[in-house]
């Protein structure tokens, strides 16, 4: 029940509109609730894209079709098995690696598509990022986090707590 948030992206985008800020980030952030559930045991969504949010009128953003989901050997990091959503899965998923990062990249790719309309991207400077996001009236900090979600996996945001706590705090690390 509810509506498929690629579907209402592309309703949204249809009109020439994006999703404000603050709806993107809550939306977001119920993913991450989701997402850091699963990380409690030793699970990866891996498949995080518009298609698999739907948008509850009660319970907010539910994550749905766990196809991909992988258990991760606790003390491993790495998972080394394939399948990949074009786009919204990071560079080394075709290599058949994931982890705690993963999520993350997908993440960053979906906030991305709220706030702009615009497909994933794989070689923006966070300057680019930075410019289509200020453009549309977003602040300049969400680029720093889309940027740094979409970096090589070793260095990129590592956990989806991290890339949480940065939402909620505007791009910064609680002191």
């Amino acid at each position: 029940e509810g509506t498929i948030l690629k579907d209402e992206m592309q309703h949204l985008t249809r009109r020439g509109q994006i999703e404000e800020l603050p709806k993107a980030t809550e939306i977001v952030l119920q993913v991450c609730e989701a997402l850091e559930h699963m990380t409690g045991h030793d699970l990866y969504h891996r498949d995080v894209k518009p298609s698999n949010i739907i948008l509850h009128p009660e319970r907010g953003a539910v994550l749905i079709d766990f196809g991909l989901a992988k258990e991760v050997v606790a003390g491993e990091d790495v998972s080394l098995s394939k399948g990949a959503s074009e786009g919204w899965s990071p560079p080394e998923r075709a290599r058949g690696v994931s982890g705690p990062f993963t999520d993350v990249y997908s993440l960053g790719q979906v906030l991305w598509h709220m706030l702009t309309g615009e497909d994933p991207f794989h070689a923006l400077s966070e300057e680019e990022i930075a410019e289509r996001l200020v453009a549309r009236g977003h602040p300049g900090w969400a680029a720093g986090l889309i940027c740094a979600s979409a970096q090589r996996s070793d260095r990129r945001i590592q956990t989806v707590l991290e890339f949480r706590i940065l939402l909620q705090n505007e791009g910064e690390l609680p002191g």
